[in-house]
């Protein structure tokens, strides 16, 4: 049923919002700049619900009928006094024009929760999950986190019993999730159940004109509207039962950090802090300048120190992936990465990662003790995803737009997040469909591989939508030319300031590994972040 705007945003007056101003279409806002609070000097209590339905009778229908569109308006809430001794506050709204063009603002509409048993339809179950969760039709994906963790804390400051302060947390913490290719009858299911709990569903205009071509849409709410929304689509038609499971897989993921991966006789563990890969390069032509040329005891030496300065893996390289690099002959990345790898692996007690593509050099680097296989083509090219799946390696799968040659010839995105999910999550399920387990897999978004500079700066801010893969996110953005272009730096080496920049947001976006080229500043970064973020204790 379509609201006016009087009947979404409250109580407002006949006089504040004129005749001559169209309602808001159904278009939801982030809770955050569009709406902006003024108090008067003269307070009183709010106005209750049943205030606002008697001021909105005020109004009369044909006059709230025609309030249509009004282009690039947000709206602003305004407390106006009592105008009498004793008299109750009332909340009024006005509309003015948008500091940025293009916005429409609609404020979460009064009253209009509905309390919900939570019961489970008959006949209908809670969606449960085993072993492994592929990635499903619909990509259900995290947009952005609620605050369940500070909450939890200020409730349990309350001395509140631990049962209830979690209840309470997760009423106040909204999670935000985008889901792929629904169909039309499908979201409007979606939102009547939604908005039935108290949370919302955002859908495209087509769902109005009864267009059922899949598109997106977008809910909001908290995990028990969540909860008690599974129950209710479980027997559901229109793959909504199929989306149920998405949406319990992808909370499921938010509960905990992501399983250890298995490296040979080393484990990576997530869930005491973010993990350090040390660069090791054995090409005479990084783009960063620390190439060794295949000098074994030069690597050697590197790899003690790295070692010592906190790194957790140390990853061995032998063929440029700078843009515009050529591959090298395969013997010679095979002649630049064994014998180093075997050195390292004969001496320190430490797993080690093998930095290619190809399958020839993988079966070469794990026989001289790599336990790890780090991928920029995401085991695409022919041979690798077998090497992979017999060798029981751990692998990180890497987003990349073409090729190194040419990755950077004007990358362009319709939707960054939305394609790089996409993608990460095709080559997963590819990769497990191939035999290589899931635990033993991390993703990485590709930071400087086919992606602009405002790309990558995206990719940093929205780096915990890629959370709801289920993966540990590794994030290698060290001395990359991004951060060069940013802070006018074209010397690879004199990033380190902009790389612990982006690190630390990083880490606190979600990323449980830094590739870097300067471990022990970077693994003081990280140390720091983890402090932070996971609390430090004496």
């Amino acid at each position: 049923m379509a609201h006016s705007l009087s009947e979404r945003m409250g109580a407002p007056t006949a006089t504040t919002l004129s005749s001559r101003q169209p309602t808001i279409h159904n278009c939801v806002m982030p809770l955050t700049s569009a709406v902006s609070t003024t108090h008067t000097a003269t307070r009183g209590p709010a106005p209750n619900s049943a205030n606002r339905r008697r001021d909105n009778a005020q109004i009369p229908p044909d006059e709230r009928a025609g309030q249509a569109h009004v282009p690039r308006r947000s709206i602003r809430r305004l407390h106006t006094p009592a105008t009498q001794p004793g008299q109750q506050r009332r909340s009024e709204y006005t509309i003015e024009p948008a500091a940025a063009d293009g916005l429409f603002a609609e404020w979460c509409r009064s009253g209009r929760n509905q309390p919900s048993s939570g019961e489970v339809p008959p006949g209908a179950s809670h969606p449960q999950s085993s072993g492994h969760h592929p990635m499903g039709d619909h990509r259900v994906r995290l947009l952005e986190p609620g605050p369940h963790a500070a909450l939890s804390v200020e409730l349990a400051r309350l001395d509140i019993d631990e049962p209830w302060a979690q209840y309470m947390a997760h009423k106040g913490a909204v999670i935000v999730l985008r889901i792929e290719r629904v169909r039309g009858k499908a979201a409007s299911l979606l939102k009547q159940h939604m908005l039935s709990l108290g949370g919302d569903c955002a859908v495209g205009r087509q769902v109005a004109n009864f267009d059922d071509t899949p598109a997106p849409v977008v809910l909001l709410g908290t995990r028990l509207h969540y909860q008690q929304m599974i129950h209710k689509l479980a027997a559901q038609p229109f793959e909504l039962a199929a989306i149920a499971q998405e949406i319990a897989v992808a909370l499921e993921r938010l509960a905990g950090p992501p399983e250890p991966i298995r490296c040979g006789e080393h484990l990576l563990r997530f869930d005491a802090g973010t993990l350090v890969m040390g660069i090791i390069n054995t090409t005479p032509d990084s783009f960063s300048g620390d190439g060794l040329s295949g000098d074994v005891e030069a690597a050697l030496a590197q790899a003690r120190r790295f070692v010592a300065e906190g790194a957790d893996i140390l990853d061995v390289g032998g063929q440029s992936t700078r843009p515009g690099s050529d591959d090298v002959e395969l013997e010679e990345e095979i002649r630049r990465t064994a014998p180093v790898i075997a050195a390292i692996c004969s001496e320190l007690d430490v797993p080690v990662s093998v930095d290619t593509s190809r399958p020839q050099v993988a079966e070469a680097a794990i026989a001289a003790g790599a336990s790890f296989i780090n991928d920029i083509y995401a085991l695409r090219r022919d041979g690798m995803l077998q090497v992979a799946a017999d060798s029981g390696a751990g692998v990180c799968l890497m987003h990349m737009q073409g090729t190194p040659g040419d990755m950077q010839q004007s990358p362009t995105y319709g939707d960054l997040m939305a394609e790089v999910y996409e993608s990460l999550a095709t080559w997963l399920e590819a990769a497990v469909a191939g035999g290589v387990c899931e635990t033993q897999i991390m993703i990485d978004p590709g930071f400087g591989f086919g992606k602009t500079v405002n790309h990558n700066i995206e990719l940093v801010r929205r780096l915990r939508e890629l959370t709801s893969l289920g993966r540990p996110i590794l994030m290698g953005a060290s001395r990359k030319s991004s951060i060069g272009t940013v802070l006018g730096l074209p010397d690879a080496s004199q990033r380190l300031w902009g790389t612990a920049a982006v690190n630390t947001l990083a880490v606190a976006n979600g990323a449980a590994m830094v590739r870097v080229h300067d471990v022990a500043e970077m693994a003081q970064v990280a140390a720091m972040a983890d402090a932070v973020l996971r609390g430090w204790g004496e």
